[in-house]
């Protein structure tokens, strides 16, 4: 049976919750709402990686960066750059034969904030291809939408917040990342 790890903020909880339903596996979470790689005040999770034994999960499920606002061509943007890598690097340099899944952040429903996550979801899909693991793009239309919405083919998928996702919105981002973790992406 394998090892799930899911590493992240506060939409790591619905993940969980929903992976329970799809996955027959044995899920061991770690999240903290509203913690980012940027602001370590909620959870330094480079130093969780490397202070973590990760060696016996077989799947790391990351979701990672809603918090994380980064501008464009800004400092911040070079320095996102690196801790992205740095976090992913930590995680293979401890376990190599780990499937890692990194999910985008969601579309947010705060036009200003969401203007921000692009740039974030740019700098994490582009990291994530050039250190080889997987990114799940959630904001696709059969999974969450290509905007924020919070219904989807007749079912709730985002709460009123315009942040979370609710159960039925995290399980259609677990079919996918079980299609991954199959080798179906």
């Amino acid at each position: 049976m394998a090892k799930t790890l899911f590493l992240g903020d506060s939409l790591t909880a619905v993940y969980e919750m929903s992976a329970k339903y799809v996955l027959d596996e044995k899920i061991k979470t770690e999240y903290v709402s509203g913690s980012g790689l940027i602001n370590k005040s909620k959870k330094d999770w480079i130093a969780f990686v490397n202070n973590f034994d990760l060696r016996e999960f077989d799947n790391v499920i990351i979701s990672l960066g809603t918090n994380d606002f980064v501008q464009y061509g800004s400092d911040e943007w070079l320095k996102y750059y690196s801790l992205v890598f740095q976090f992913i690097a930590e995680i293979q340099s401890e376990n190599p034969l780990a499937t890692i899944v990194w999910i985008s952040p969601p579309h947010l429903k705060n036009p200003e904030h969401e203007r921000y996550l692009i740039h974030t979801r740019h700098i994490i899909k582009h990291s994530a291809m050039l250190l080889n693991i997987h990114y799940l793009d959630i904001n696709q239309p059969h999974i969450l939408g290509t905007q924020w919405q919070s219904v989807i083919h007749n079912e709730t998928v985002r709460t009123d917040d315009g942040i979370h996702i609710t159960r039925k919105g995290g399980v259609r981002v677990i079919r996918e990342v079980v299609k991954i973790l199959n080798g179906q992406d």
